[in-house]
């Protein structure tokens, strides 16, 4: 939603809350290993609030939070956040 602090999940999970029907974009998501939710929630949570995620970024998520990534987490993070960046300009010149 254009100018909503929401995310897209965020958004179909509150209208199965409020409907109780699952919207089938909620049903179709792909499913992630359960090895990779790790290094997925630490993208969420780093990327919450930051125009960008840099090293400094990261580096003080594992701090704060006692968290020691692999280099393949970090470079898969930096990657979701390009991916991230790539959609957001994506929808801006739309």
């Amino acid at each position: 939603m254009k100018g909503s602090n929401s995310t897209r999940l965020e958004n179909w999970e509150a209208a199965e809350r409020i409907s109780g029907i699952a919207p089938q974009q909620l049903i179709s998501q792909p499913a992630l290993s359960g090895h990779l939710l790790p290094t997925w929630d630490a993208f969420c949570k780093i990327s919450k609030g930051v125009e960008s995620i840099s090293l400094k970024d990261i580096q003080a998520y594992c701090e704060l939070f006692n968290d020691r990534l692999d280099g393949w987490q970090i470079d898969a993070i930096l990657d979701l956040d390009t991916a991230r960046l790539t959609e957001w300009q994506t929808q801006l010149q739309s």
